[in-house]
């Protein structure tokens, strides 16, 4: 990532006629970390969920090659009631890790997409508020425009006037 949220809300723009509202502006970069901090703890949460996974994807590895290992006893001598026992409970532990496994990549999944889907609309709603704010500006600064343009038209009428009253 490029930006911390204090980055964003430090950032600073030079004022120019006409130019956008300085407290606009800050309100806008506040939010804009905001969400970007709450984004930080959303990207560690979802790798402390993949961190989780990759254990019990080791454990899964370790149990699978305990069961060949054990499959392969199996065939070659004959187990006692015992451990029979204990190979179908590691079995089962392995069987439910696997389904856990499944259920954090899915939760991981619909979490992420979720997020996606709210930065999205965020930054939709972000964009519609610029451009309004943008037209705003640029309806405030034609207006102004006519009206100066409307003030040189007079100015001008005057001068002219003053020139042929002179000639006279």
């Amino acid at each position: 990532m490029n930006f911390k949220e204090a980055d964003i809300q430090a950032l600073a723009f030079r004022k120019k006629s006409f130019g956008y509202n300085p407290t606009d502006v800050r309100d806008f970069l506040k939010r804009v970390g905001e969400d970007y901090l709450h984004y930080d703890d959303i990207v560690k949460e979802r790798d402390e969920f993949k961190e989780q996974v990759d254990i019990l994807e080791e454990k899964c590895q370790t149990y699978e090659a305990l069961l060949s290992t054990m499959t392969k006893e199996k065939e070659t001598s004959l187990l006692s009631q015992s451990e029979k026992q204990s190979l179908e409970e590691q079995k089962e532990e392995l069987r439910k890790m696997q389904e856990i496994q499944v259920q954090i990549t899915q939760a991981i999944e619909e979490k992420e997409h979720k997020i996606i889907e709210k930065a999205r609309k965020q930054a939709e709603g972000i964009v519609v508020q610029a451009e309004k704010k943008v037209e705003a500006i640029i309806h405030r600064a034609m207006t102004e425009l006519e009206t100066i343009k409307l003030e040189q038209l007079s100015l001008e009428k005057q001068v002219h006037q003053h020139r042929l009253n002179e000639l006279l």
